[in-house]
Parts: C-alpha cells; structure tokens; sequence
C-alpha cells in the first residue's frame, strides 16, 4: 500500500462526517429503544379510577399544606401523582391493609393511597388518601 492509501485510510475516521455519522447513529437508537420503553410500559400499565371521595381528600390536603407553606400543596399533589403511577405499573407492589384493599405509602408526605385493582375490568380503583394519623375506624366508616 503507498504512501497515499495509508493517509487515506487512517484518516477516514477522524472526517467530521463519519463522527457525525456515529452521533447520528447513536441518536436513532437512542430514540428506537426509548419509543419501544415507552410502549412497553403502557402495556404493563393498568388504567385508574380515582373516586371522588379520594379527590375530596386529595384537596383538603392540598389546603391545609397551602396553609402551611405556599407552594406545598403542589408538591403534595406532584407525590399522590408519582404514587399513583407507580401503582398502575405495579399494582400488586402494595401491601393489603383491609380485605381486597392495598395501601401504598406516600415517600414524603405521611399519607396512604388506599386503592384495589379491580380485575374483571383491568384497573385499579383509588378509594381514598388518608394521612397516617387518621383514626383506621373512620376509615372503616367511610367505606360503609
């Protein structure tokens, strides 16, 4: 090989165009494997139902931590969101509290989702958000 060959050809990887080419790569698979994630987890997501008394709850928290601190009910309800998306990803993650009835605790915040998946119709069903102080016989009337 001469002279002009060997330059040619140890050079070729160092063209701006190759190293571009390899980003470009990259980029593609990057996005190919995110696209195929992203439908993997929604097939492995359950749909929620979140009932009005837990919505009820869900405010008068987000109330009383506004009270407390502009802004913090906004975390709160950031956190019960985060929470939920967890469930519906892993629905059976949660402990059973009550008969069929799961809770999962909030990371921050000292509160409970309350919820049960309901398999006949492939969901999960969020009965209430409760904070951990509360009274568990209140709870219990409020199910009745």
């Amino acid at each position: 090989m001469n002279r002009k060959n060997s330059l040619y050809l140890n050079g070729i990887n160092n063209w701006p165009d190759n190293a571009w080419m390899n980003t470009v790569k990259i980029r593609v698979l990057l996005l190919i494997s995110n696209l195929l994630w992203m439908r993997l987890k929604r097939l492995c997501e359950v749909k929620s139902l979140i009932l009005p008394q837990a919505k009820q709850d869900i405010r008068e928290a987000v109330i009383w931590y506004n009270n407390q601190q502009n802004g913090l009910g906004k975390r709160f309800v950031a956190e019960v969101r985060e929470k939920v998306c967890f469930i519906r990803q892993f629905p059976k993650a949660s402990i059973f509290r009550f008969n069929d009835e799961r809770t999962a605790v909030l990371n921050t915040f000292p509160y409970t989702v309350h919820y049960y998946v309901d398999g006949t119709a492939g969901s999960i069903v969020v009965i209430t958000v409760f904070h951990t102080g509360i009274n568990l016989e209140r709870c219990e009337s409020r199910e009745n």
